[in-house]
């Protein structure tokens, strides 16, 4: 996210330097290709750093159970997103190791909307 910052701020300076140019005397065509470049980067500058939906439902998990690491968390999500009975007790579920004070804590629904 920082790098977007420091994109607007270097557009917030070109836009700011172009300002007061005397374009009857220059082609702009060149400044604004540049432009926009730059704010296609920023875009896409963006989008990489925004985090999606299933990477916020994995960190909120991550809270509740036992992880060794993401993919470890992938694949409880999984178990739990696909589970058959969403009133099943999370800590009765094989393949998912809840925090102890979670254990008995909630159900698949519970939880899944918990994360959500």
């Amino acid at each position: 996210m920082k790098d977007v910052i420091k994109d607007l701020e270097n557009l917030t300076k070109t836009l700011i330097t172009n300002k007061d140019v005397d374009w009857t005397e220059n082609d702009p065509s060149e400044e604004f290709n540049n432009l926009s470049y730059l704010v296609k980067e920023i875009i896409k500058g963006a989008k990489a750093s925004t985090p999606t939906e299933k990477q916020l439902k994995l960190e909120k998990l991550g809270e509740y159970v036992y992880a060794e690491d993401d993919a470890d968390l992938e694949r409880m999500l999984d178990i739990l997103e696909k589970h058959e009975n969403p009133n099943e007790i999370t800590g009765w579920i094989d393949g998912i190791q809840m925090c102890e004070r979670f254990e008995t804590s909630f159900t698949v629904s519970d939880l899944l909307g918990q994360i959500s």
